[in-house]
């Protein structure tokens, strides 16, 4: 066996030995580019293409089986949530959304009027002499005479409506109007809109009222600027009884909130109140929407803040309530796990008589889980106050 394996290894020497010499002249660069146009054209064949293709479109249909699944077994879902996004206003989700967020201006406050800022601590019992009022009545203060200003928060949106309450009575209604700025804290974050700069001419016995436009006025006749110098001047006048104004001076804004110089005021029904906080000072609001009709719909509205604003809720979101009406009067029952006696809930009651009051009714009976808040006895129906905001003038 070994002598014929010797004899194939001399057979197979002699053979390669005889091969004929092969030469490839070709440079290495030469054979680098055709190898790596073989391997290109390999990549490029049909079942490469395949390969990579066959995943992407198991997985899209996989997708697509899994939405036509979820369709057929809830086929309503879809168009009840169309009907609600058409439905609902986008105002109040847009206050949702903004509630959500934790849109409380009062939160770093000792003393808070907002139920934003008490929902997420334990309810405590506040000192009675400690709560600030926002509304007063005429025999309250019997002896002082009202002046009713108004002012406006800084992006010009609301009008807040404030009354001074002045016992000395040793300057006439015009003279406080010439100084409106000294009443009016801008600081606050509030601002007068120069009304400082016109020149008020009230005579509140006629019900009566003249205003011009001083060359300092330099308010610029802008849509949202036309609204506010409007309301300012319904808040401003018609609690005196006064239907129409008297505009006067070379003004582009007078040219737009009126063409003959007369302009007649116009009462807001259908007006709800939130409240504004700056430190501790707190003013109501007043709201108006045409879509807030009644006061169970106004009550709901005031859940929850005011979107991109510092207007906050006067009632607590988890508020559960139940409305009875009995000619002018209307009985309003609360249950909400924030109650109690606290600013909160003091502000939630005042806001919930001005709210009353501006849908017609005279009365408010409340069962909110407490006999006595403040000054105000809930064990019997309470009148609605006609002074909103006082400041007092001693």
């Amino acid at each position: 066996m070994r002598n014929r394996d010797i004899e194939n290894n001399d057979s197979i020497e002699e053979m390669l030995t005889n091969l004929p010499n092969i030469d490839d002249h070709r440079s290495k660069e030469d054979v680098y580019q055709r190898l790596k146009y073989h391997e290109v054209q390999q990549d490029k064949s049909p079942w490469k293409k395949w390969k990579v293709l066959i995943p992407i479109a198991s997985s899209m249909v996989t997708v697509m089986l899994i939405v036509i699944a979820i369709l057929n077994m809830h086929p309503s879902s879809n168009d009840q949530s169309l009907d609600m996004a058409l439905n609902e206003s986008s105002s109040e989700e847009t206050s949702r959304d903004h509630r959500a967020d934790g849109n409380n201006k009062g939160q770093n406050n000792d003393q808070s009027a907002s139920f934003s800022t008490e929902e997420s601590k334990e309810v405590e019992k506040q000192d009675q002499a400690s709560f600030h009022y926002q509304l007063a009545y005429e025999d309250e203060h019997s002896q002082a005479k009202p002046i009713y200003m108004a002012t406006a928060t800084t992006n010009g949106e609301y009008v807040i409506p404030i009354t001074l309450l002045d016992f000395n009575e040793t300057s006439t209604v015009n003279q406080y109007y010439h100084a409106y700025d000294r009443y009016i804290d801008e600081k606050r974050g509030l601002t007068i809109q120069q009304m400082d700069h016109l020149v008020f001419n009230v005579n509140v016995e006629a019900e009566t009222a003249t205003v011009s436009f001083t060359d300092d006025y330099k308010m610029e006749p802008t849509t949202s600027n036309v609204v506010i110098f409007r309301k300012m001047l319904n808040a401003i006048f018609m609690p005196y009884g006064i239907q129409q104004v008297i505009l006067k001076g070379d003004h582009e804004m007078k040219d737009q909130v009126t063409d003959n110089g007369k302009l007649t005021l116009e009462a807001y029904d259908n007006t709800y109140f939130k409240q504004y906080q700056e430190l501790s000072t707190f003013y109501l609001v007043p709201i108006y929407k045409s879509n807030v009709t009644n006061v169970e719909r106004a009550l709901k509205e005031m859940k929850y803040d005011e979107p991109l604003s510092s207007i906050q809720s006067t009632v607590p979101s988890d508020a559960d309530i139940e409305i009875h009406e009995s000619g002018q009067r209307i009985n309003i029952e609360i249950q909400s796990k924030n109650l109690g006696h606290n600013q909160a809930t003091l502000s939630m009651v005042e806001a919930i008589l001005m709210t009353t009051g501006a849908f017609g009714y005279e009365q408010v009976v409340f069962d909110i889980g407490l006999e006595q808040i403040g000054k105000y006895d809930l064990t019997e129906p309470v009148e609605i106050p006609n002074r909103i905001n006082p400041k007092l003038l001693q």
